[in-house]
């Protein structure tokens, strides 16, 4: 697993560009949305490895968007695995634009069994329904085996 790159091409678009308290800011590529593809490219660097019981679950992002991109112009983006750790995996991803590198930075996944993410979900929407979590490592993200 570890060294294995992923790549992908996105056309930046208006859904992409910067958005805050629901106004628009500015016509460029959010760092939401830069966020949001790094984290995309990383999970594809690992879906391969993951077993048909398992998925993964992002636990840290950390990133310096370092150029504007303007809708319309294309980005790469780009993941490596350079750390893995039991069921922690921890990518360096970087984008370009056809003139600069817009960003840098990694992002963690961590493994988790699909069973117990299941259970996760469950009882976070119990929460909306008024119900009680008995579990007292509700948030953590362990692996359980």
């Amino acid at each position: 697993m570890l060294g294995v790159t992923k790549e992908i091409e996105v056309m930046v678009r208006e859904d992409m560009t910067a958005r805050l308290g629901g106004h628009k800011i500015h016509p460029l590529l959010s760092s939401c949305s830069l966020i949001q593809e790094m984290e995309w490219v990383a999970r594809l660097a690992i879906i391969d490895f993951l077993a048909q019981d398992e998925d993964a679950v992002g636990s840290k992002i950390k990133l310096k968007h370092l150029n504007a991109t303007p809708v319309g112009m294309k980005i790469k983006v780009l993941a490596k695995i350079i750390y893995v750790h039991k069921n922690r995996v921890n990518c360096y991803v970087e984008a370009f634009n056809n003139h600069h590198k817009i960003g840098s930075g990694s992002i963690e996944q961590v493994i988790v069994k699909k069973k117990w993410l299941e259970q996760k979900i469950n009882k976070l929407y119990n929460l909306i329904k008024g119900e009680e979590l008995n579990d007292q490592n509700d948030g953590n993200l362990q692996k359980t085996s």
